[in-house]
C-alpha cells in the first residue's frame, strides 16, 4: 500500500487521521525498545543506537524517519540521532506517557478499536479473543496489568495535588477502588496528619502495599483486599472515588455508590474524580474520545453529564454539594449523605 502526501481541500484531515495509525504504531515501537532512555544521555551513531535496542539498524532508521518530523527524535551528526523535544516525556518515569502508548498496543485495546463498528451496532462492547471484561483480562495478564496501574499513576499524579487540597488536615481518607494508591499516597504526603485506607482487589494489595512504602506513606495507610460491590470499609472522614465510575453502567454504579453511602457516617463527604461529558456537543474535549474507549471496553461503561451524574448521586442518597476543575479534563464532584432518589 502506498500512503501519498495529503490531497487539497477538506479530505487532507482525513488522510491525516489515517496515516496516524502507523505513526502511533512507530511511537509504540519506539518505547518498547527503549529508544528515548538510550539517548537520555546524548545523541548516538545509527549503529550505536541500534546496538542498545537490540534492534537492526536498516529497519531502527526507518522507523526514525517518520518519528523526526514529528519532532520527537532529531537527526543529527551525520548518521546520529538525538531526543526530540516531545520524547522526554516518552522516558521510564512516574508520570511518563509511554505507560499510555504501550497499554494501547495491548491485545484487549487493539481488538476493542478492531471492532468498534460491531460495538455501535450492538451498544455493547464486542471485544473478541476471550479477554473477559479489562478487569479479567488484567487480573490474568500481569505484565499487562503493570503497564495499565503505571498509565493510572502518570495519570493521577497530574490531578493528584489539586485533590488533596481539598482534604483537610487529620482526616481518615478511603480510597475505594484506588488502585496501587497513587491519590492516596499524594493526598498522605501533602496532608501529614491524615490517616488513609485504600480499597482495592486482591491481586493489587501487594503493589499497593509496595508503592505505598516506597511514597513512605505505608504507617499511615492499611490496604484492604476486597471487593466495592461486596462492602466498603467503614471510619472514613472523606470517601474516594477516582476514574471508577465511569467504568460501569448504571446498576453497577448505583451498587458502588451505595456500598459507599452504607459506610459513611454523618458529616463524611464523598469526592469523586471523573472526566465529565460537556452539554455542548461541538466542543472539543478528553471526555469524548475517554467516552469511545470506556464503551468500547466495560459493559455499560460510560462518560456522564453533570446531570447525569447528579442524579446518579441521588439515587444513591448523595448530595451534590460542588465541582471544580482540575487537570486533564479532570472534575472533582463532592458530594454528602442525603435524601435517597430515583437515578441512573
Amino acid at each position: 500500500m502506498t500512503v501519498t502526501t495529503p490531497p487539497p481541500g477538506p479530505a487532507g484531515p482525513i488522510h491525516d487521521l489515517t496515516v496516524n495509525v502507523w505513526r502511533f504504531a512507530a511511537v509504540r515501537a519506539f518505547v518498547e525498545l527503549g529508544c528515548a532512555d538510550h539517548l537520555a544521555g546524548g545523541p548516538l551513531p545509527l549503529a550505536e543506537l541500534a546496538r542498545r535496542c537490540g534492534a537492526d539498524a536498516w529497519a531502527l532508521e526507518r522507523l526514525l524517519r517518520v518519528l523526526t518530523p514529528l519532532e520527537i527524535v532529531d537527526a543529527v551528526d551525520g548518521d546520529g540521532y538525538a531526543l526530540g523535544g516531545s520524547a522526554h516525556a516518552l522516558r521510564d518515569a512516574d508520570d511518563s506517557l509511554r505507560w499510555m502508548v504501550l497499554i494501547q498496543g495491548d491485545p484487549v485495546w487493539w481488538d476493542a478499536l478492531r471492532r468498534l463498528p460491531d460495538t455501535v451496532r450492538t451498544g455493547r462492547p464486542e471485544i473478541h479473543g476471550g479477554y473477559g471484561t479489562p478487569w479479567e483480562y488484567l487480573a490474568g495478564a500481569p505484565e499487562a496489568d503493570d503497564r495499565f496501574q503505571r498509565f493510572m499513576t502518570a495519570r493521577t499524579l497530574r490531578i493528584s495535588a489539586a485533590v488533596a487540597e481539598s482534604v483537610d488536615d487529620g482526616h481518615t481518607v478511603v480510597d475505594v477502588g484506588g488502585g496501587r494508591g497513587t491519590l492516596l499516597a499524594a493526598v498522605l504526603r501533602a496532608r501529614p496528619g491524615c490517616r488513609g485506607v485504600l480499597l482495592d482487589l486482591p491481586h493489587e494489595a501487594a503493589g499497593a502495599r509496595a508503592y505505598l512504602a516506597g511514597r513512605e506513606v505505608a504507617g499511615r495507610c492499611e490496604v484492604v483486599a476486597g471487593d466495592f460491590f461486596g462492602e466498603v470499609p467503614g471510619g472514613g472522614d472523606v470517601y474516594l472515588l477516582a476514574s471508577v465510575l465511569h467504568d460501569w453502567g448504571p446498576a453497577e454504579a448505583r451498587k458502588i455508590l451505595d456500598n459507599v453511602r452504607a459506610a459513611m457516617a454523618p458529616g463524611a463527604r464523598l469526592l469523586c474524580a471523573d472526566i465529565l461529558l460537556r452539554e455542548d456537543r461541538r466542543a472539543p474535549h478528553p471526555s469524548n474520545e475517554l467516552g469511545l474507549r470506556i464503551m468500547s471496553l466495560h459493559p455499560g461503561g460510560r462518560e456522564r453529564t453533570l446531570a447525569e451524574y447528579e442524579a446518579l448521586l441521588a439515587g444513591s442518597g448523595l448530595r451534590l454539594t460542588g465541582v471544580a476543575d482540575l487537570p486533564d479534563g479532570f472534575s472533582l464532584v463532592s458530594a454528602v449523605p442525603g435524601e435517597a432518589a430515583d437515578g441512573g
